[in-house]
């Protein structure tokens, strides 16, 4: 099962309170209009401003959205584990979960298990649920029970890299046309014998006979 809580981020109470000004060339019309921001608005042409709980882009509001959850989820026996913080589990229940942002990748065993855990968040936060757990962090999970494994994917993450990045597709076929000399640094490193060249696999007894085909063309993505 995969939780996400919306707004996590900016429902903590903050202590010292922070304080920023807003260019008024930043607020649209119709915000000024709603809040009634033109009293507000200083000689200088900014709106300053009195930051009281987490937002976004507050170098200390993670770690406040995580101190509060650990408030709120400890009378329901929820709690980190020492030394790894974004491990959870339960004093009596063998429910578990990882915490990455505000996404939980949650394991439970009855259905009873899961509804504990929903509301234990849902009286603090709001909250939207997958139960099949087949998307967290971006990644696409399909899981195999009954084989024990799951295969993870970034569907289309290529596809649409290639896209933003305005990649075009090769005119011609790329058959790795440029040979490439096997290095030799490093102590016995490289334990190929052999390499293949014009489609059959001859033996070499030096590093420079030995030619290794490039695969060109290819596109690596960071």
């Amino acid at each position: 099962m995969a939780v996400d809580i919306k707004d996590f981020f900016l429902e903590s109470e903050m202590m010292d309170y922070e304080y920023c000004r807003i260019p008024s060339k930043w607020i649209p019309e119709e915000i000024r209009s709603q809040y009634n921001l033109y009293n507000l608005l200083g000689n200088d042409g900014f709106v300053y401003c009195e930051v009281r709980k987490g937002m976004y882009g507050l170098k200390q509001a993670a770690r406040l959205a995580f101190d509060r959850l650990v408030i709120k989820l400890a009378p329901f026996g929820y709690h980190p584990v020492p030394h790894s913080p974004g491990f959870w589990v339960h004093d009596t229940r063998p429910t578990v979960f990882t915490l990455c942002v505000d996404d939980f990748g949650v394991k439970y065993s009855t259905k009873e298990d899961a509804n504990h855990f929903i509301s234990a968040l849902t009286s603090n936060y709001r909250i939207s649920i997958n139960w099949k757990g087949d998307n967290y962090l971006g990644l696409t999970l399909k899981w195999n029970y009954l084989n024990g494994y799951v295969d993870l994917s970034m569907s289309n993450y290529i596809k649409n890299a290639l896209t933003r990045l305005r990649h075009k597709p090769p005119t011609t076929k790329q058959y790795s046309p440029h040979d490439w000399i096997r290095p030799s640094y490093g102590s016995k490193i490289q334990h190929a014998n052999g390499c293949r060249r014009n489609n059959s696999f001859e033996t070499f007894t030096s590093d420079e006979d030995c030619a290794i085909h490039f695969w060109s063309g290819s596109v690596i993505i960071f």
